[in-house]
């Protein structure tokens, strides 16, 4: 075990490595295309056109710090990837030699580099870039010399044992873990819907100091490391969001989870002899598989109260108590509550404004309050909201600043979509909706974070004020 861990740890190094000299150079050609264009900036912005990144954002381009940063999201995922099938099929390779029994001196490397080699040389003929190339030639490399220097000296031989008592215990322990985990994805597909990974980031991250650090850190730099593995044809790209996905994701990722949840349990009871007064080894063995498969089950019920602590609350006469409930996380579900579209049109325009002290309280609130009270006030569509709005623009967090925007755009293209009659009432949404389009132009140009002025960007074309 502490070999594999050794193993991956060199080849996610690789990988940090070949991604920070990947997003650097990526961010120095975004700079360098920028500053192009902004020499004829004059021409652009008559025409429409506004650049992002910009101010802060692009000066950070050139920054090492940000192209490290955005490089651990790749290394922490391509490069995890990767890694996982280099110590899969170096061990596949492992196994195949000793099957055959040809002599362990040369046999793994010729059928791994020859699997590599074949890898690469597709990804070369389909046109895939230098560092794509060094991504899967380099960590594998890595990995082989990492996995042969820990297994120097060493029998590999795979030791044969066919003791009865140990088959038994095997047997047992992967009914329990089927059971478990089994247990555990059957909750979730009944529980979970599309807003999961919403509710992990409202109420594991937005819910703690140390979780916004984390959750900031993710989008500020998450753009550096999209922006590196796009096609030159496809830079400044609208990214596509997870949270469209369907359960079945949250699911898999979850039993994964909970399946290393599972191993580690059970890996520390046999290690510290937990169970150490059991002297039958198949009842011990049992036991603490069991025990492991419990605490495993628990913890994921406590999860999944966590993200949905009322689930089965729809009644409307609920909404008002969870508004006005002590814990926040009441709170957060009245607010999606009135964000969501099966609550009907008429009542889902005009729910927010039933609950005027709860938007007080909600403006003073919690980071994720927040963020669902700007949703609140797009699902309401209506001109009162605008002062909250711009308020809830200025906020630190950047996905309240995020919500606001839509949040804004929603109200100012319904305004749109229903003009009140008369030349007066037309002059004056005219007027509102310069002023939202002000106040975005300068969220692009004042605004330090590159993932909010891409999200004011984007309103500005929902509005058609950018070509």
């Amino acid at each position: 075990m502490i070999k594999i861990f050794f193993c991956l740890l060199s080849g996610v190094t690789a990988a940090q490595l070949i991604s920070f000299f990947h997003v650097f150079q990526s961010n120095a050609q975004l700079a360098e295309t920028i500053n192009v264009l902004n020499k004829t900036s004059y021409i652009l912005n008559q025409a429409g056109y506004m650049a992002v990144p910009a101010g802060r954002a692009l000066t950070s381009l050139k920054e090492i710090f940000p192209a490290f940063a955005g490089a651990l999201f790749l290394s922490l995922t391509a490069g995890v990837a990767i890694s996982t099938a280099a110590i899969f099929s170096m061990v596949i390779c492992i196994r195949f030699i000793k099957f055959f029994s040809i002599s362990y001196h040369i046999e793994p490397t010729l059928p791994y580099f020859s699997l590599w080699s074949l890898i690469n040389l597709l990804l070369y003929v389909s046109g895939e870039n230098i560092f794509t190339l060094a991504y899967t030639l380099i960590i594998p490399l890595v990995i082989s010399s990492f996995f042969n220097l820990f297994s120097k000296n060493k029998n590999i031989s795979v030791k044969s044992n066919n003791n009865a008592e140990s088959k038994s215990r095997h047997k047992i322990l992967i009914l329990v873990l089927i059971i478990s985990i089994s247990t555990t994805c059957i909750f979730y597909y009944f529980n979970c819907d599309r807003s999961v990974f919403l509710r992990a980031r409202d109420y594991l991250l937005l819910s703690t100091k140390q979780g916004e650090i984390l959750n900031d850190f993710y989008y500020r730099y998450n753009l550096y490391a999209v922006e590196a593995i796009k096609s030159t044809s496809y830079k400044q790209i609208r990214l596509f969001c997870l949270v469209g996905l369907t359960v079945i994701l949250p699911i898999i990722l979850y039993s994964g989870i909970f399946l290393s949840i599972f191993c580690l349990i059970n890996h520390f009871i046999i290690n510290y002899n937990l169970f150490y007064f059991i002297t039958v080894m198949n009842i011990r063995s049992y036991i603490s598989a069991t025990v492991a498969g419990v605490i495993t089950v628990l913890i994921s019920l406590f999860i999944l109260y966590i993200f949905y602590p009322v689930s089965l609350m729809n009644d409307p006469i609920y909404t008002q108590k969870m508004l006005e409930h002590s814990d926040y996380r009441l709170r957060t579900e009245g607010l999606r509550k009135l964000c969501n579209k099966k609550n009907g049109t008429a009542g889902n325009r005009e729910s927010i404004w039933n609950y005027q002290q709860s938007i007080q309280n909600a403006m003073s609130g919690s980071t994720v309050e927040k963020y669902w009270l700007a949703n609140a006030f797009g699902a309401a569509k209506r001109r009162e909201a605008l002062p909250y709005i711009e308020k809830l623009l200025e906020d630190r967090s950047i996905n309240v600043q995020c919500a606001a925007i839509e949040a804004m755009t929603a109200v100012i293209r319904i305004e749109s979509d229903f003009e009140e009659s008369g030349r007066v009432a037309v002059d004056k949404t005219r007027l509102l909706q310069n002023r939202i389009i002000e106040l975005l132009k300068r969220k692009i140009t004042h605004s330090d974070e590159w993932y909010v002025q891409k999200r004011a960007y984007t309103a500005l074309k929902k509005l058609k004020a950018c070509n």
